[in-house]
């Protein structure tokens, strides 16, 4: 439901043709994003938060290892840092040291604790409200935040204009009724954007709720687009393979990004918690692509992944570059 041509489209895969055919050749050139988890402790209690069993680890990440992160991701050439949790990252304490990142940057962030100053680190800042009111941001996260939350994006994005700033909205069963309200609140704020996707419940009940109402909530995404000035990006692309047939076999994607954990550990992708590596005593570089990481990624099975984060660059990676179905010699 978002544009034909935009940042969300998944098609822009096909710009890292080198990367991909890399992946299918068995060696791993440098992802094209590195997604950091600085730490696990967190303000909120989203009741649809994915991440409850990584707080347990109540884990941060040190100075030095942040540090050296930034330092192995310039040298590899990564295209963007996506800064986010795990838990809240403005409650890292060494959020300054993106500012050594030469390539985009982004920040994922609830809003309680962000400022002006940490907006200006990032080229890009999502601030998840998911609620449009007061009371519906309460049901949601569990804390009475909201009038905080709004006076800290509009502090952000005033003293930030070159920024981009929008919202997040994350849908479930408890706010999906709230869109109106949270794109008139956009408006108000001058937000750029609003990125609207679905709640991921692992529980079959929960998740139920979730595919009932999804239908009418984009519904009202795109009645909301007459009088939104903020672009609505409603996705669910992620969901493919979740809620009907995957359209792969294997997963072959997740080398396009790498993802740190806030033990010092990387991950597979954002969803499923395989863990390799140690960033306290090695470096990315030394770890990306070598036998631990293409062990990590043997041990995916589809058919117990939650949703997909590369749902498409995986449709793109086999049927585009592995099987050819679309005869790259036919132009």
């Amino acid at each position: 439901m978002s544009n034909e041509y935009d940042e969300f489209n998944s098609w822009k895969t096909l710009v890292y043709a080198d990367k991909c055919r890399a992946i299918l050749d068995g060696t791993f050139q440098a992802p094209v994003v590195l997604h950091v988890y600085p730490t696990n402790l967190c303000n909120s209690n989203c009741h649809f938060c994915i991440m409850r069993g990584e707080r347990t680890h109540q884990a941060t990440l040190g100075r030095d290892v942040f540090e050296r992160l930034m330092e192995s991701a310039n040298a590899m050439g990564i295209k963007s840092l996506h800064v986010s949790g795990g838990g809240e990252p403005t409650l890292f304490k060494h959020l300054d040291l993106v500012a050594g990142f030469k390539g985009f940057k982004v920040l994922s962030t609830n809003g309680a604790l962000l400022t002006p100053e940490a907006a200006s680190l990032f080229d890009r800042v999502r601030v998840s409200i998911n609620a449009g009111t007061a009371r519906v941001h309460e049901i949601v996260t569990g804390t009475q935040n909201f009038q905080k939350v709004v006076f800290n994006f509009w502090a952000a994005k005033k003293a930030n204009p070159k920024v981009q700033m929008g919202l997040g909205f994350v849908v479930s069963d408890q706010n999906w009724e709230d869109i109106f309200n949270v794109c008139r609140l956009a408006n108000e704020l001058e937000a750029d954007f609003i990125h609207v996707r679905p709640a991921y419940c692992a529980d079959p009940e929960a998740d139920k709720k979730i595919r009932e109402i999804i239908e009418p909530a984009y519904h009202l995404c795109e009645a909301a687009r007459k009088f939104s000035k903020a672009r609505i990006f409603a996705l669910s692309e992620k969901f493919d393979g979740c809620w009907n047939a995957r359209k792969y076999t294997k997963c072959l994607a997740t080398p396009l990004h790498a993802v740190v954990a806030a033990t010092g550990e990387l991950i597979v992708c954002q969803d499923v918690f395989i863990r390799f590596g140690d960033l306290s005593r090695q470096s990315l570089g030394e770890v990306w692509g070598g036998p631990e990481h293409k062990a990590a990624i043997e041990k995916i099975e589809l058919g117990k992944c939650p949703r997909c984060v590369m749902v498409r660059p995986n449709e793109i990676l086999q049927h585009v570059f592995r099987d050819n179905e679309i005869r790259m010699e036919m132009l």
